[in-house]
């Protein structure tokens, strides 16, 4: 009875689970004084900055988190000063002429971040020489696609400045495609003559041996029906006589038509730039061009 007695005065109390300092869950007697306790409570572990608000704040006190704030604020610090430095140690080694040297100081300052459109600048810079050699195409069009990317207009700016070398290499090449483009033109000028008309004899000699492998074949159908009509033979034999002829006659069409389907192809490949040796070089310097105009645009804000 006693216990029955203290089980019915506990059971009015107001109990909670919170968490202690050690992270673990305890249970607390909340005294009646208006609910001040409750609010103090709620209070005690409310987080100040979202930007913190993560799985480990509920658990965390206020002087945990603050410390844990100032040290992502020491290792961002940190970052941006090793960055830095890269940029730095990158510009005097372009200003030294020691190209190789300033890559490996891009590449290390991209390791701490990729996305630096400066670091693509000096990449840029680097690998073309300060915009003067582009022998090295494929290097130079992925720093420029980082600077297109990543670059403020201030930074392209800069490298627009350094792009006199590039445009004039852009116009000389644009009047070598010009002049290749109609050189090749000629070409095939002249070559579809030729193909267009021997293309056009092997369709008559073709049709030469179609028409008469079609008759053949027709005579030899017509006079195979009426072989059961006539008990000499006569049908019989006109029927194998023009059998034979349609075998020979359709050996000679299938031997045109294997002559005519290379007229024809001839015919296509001389339209293809891929089947020339000028073609293959108009080609390319497209595709050089259309490079060099990639890292032109890159550079240029205006555009």
């Amino acid at each position: 009875m006693a216990e029955e007695r203290l089980i019915d005065a506990d059971k009015d109390k107001k109990y909670r689970i919170r968490k202690n300092a050690d992270g673990e869950d305890e249970l607390y007697l909340v005294e009646d004084d208006g609910g001040e306790e409750e609010v103090a409570e709620i209070n005690l572990f409310e987080v100040a900055d979202a930007a913190t608000d993560d799985g480990d704040a509920g658990i965390l006190t206020p002087e945990q988190l603050a410390e844990r704030k100032s040290l992502r604020e020491r290792e961002e610090n940190a970052r941006k000063s090793k960055l830095q430095a890269c940029i730095a140690q990158a510009e005097s080694k372009l200003a030294e002429g020691d190209y190789e040297g300033a890559l490996y100081c891009v590449g290390t300052g991209e390791e701490i971040d990729e996305k630096c459109g400066e670091l693509y600048c000096l990449k840029l810079r680097a690998v073309s020489r300060e915009l003067t050699d582009f022998s090295a195409l494929e290097g130079c069009a992925e720093a420029a696609e980082g600077v297109d990317l990543y670059a403020s207009d201030q930074l392209k700016s800069q490298l627009f400045a350094k792009t006199s070398v590039l445009r004039k290499l852009i116009g000389e090449r644009e009047k070598e495609i010009s002049e290749l483009s109609a050189e090749n033109e000629k070409q095939k000028a002249e070559r579809r003559e030729v193909f267009r008309a021997e293309r056009d004899k092997r369709v008559k000699f073709f049709l030469f041996a179609a028409l008469p492998f079609l008759i053949c074949i027709a005579f030899t159908i017509a006079f195979a029906t009426l072989i059961a009509s006539e008990l000499k033979g006569v049908y019989l034999t006109l029927t194998i006589v023009f059998a034979c002829c349609a075998a020979i006659t359709f050996l000679l069409t299938l031997f045109m038509s294997r002559r005519l389907w290379a007229s024809q192809r001839n015919l296509r490949m001389n339209e293809s730039d891929s089947s020339t040796k000028a073609g293959r070089e108009l080609i390319e310097k497209r595709k050089l061009v259309q490079q060099l105009n990639r890292i032109y645009i890159a550079t240029n804000a205006n555009l």
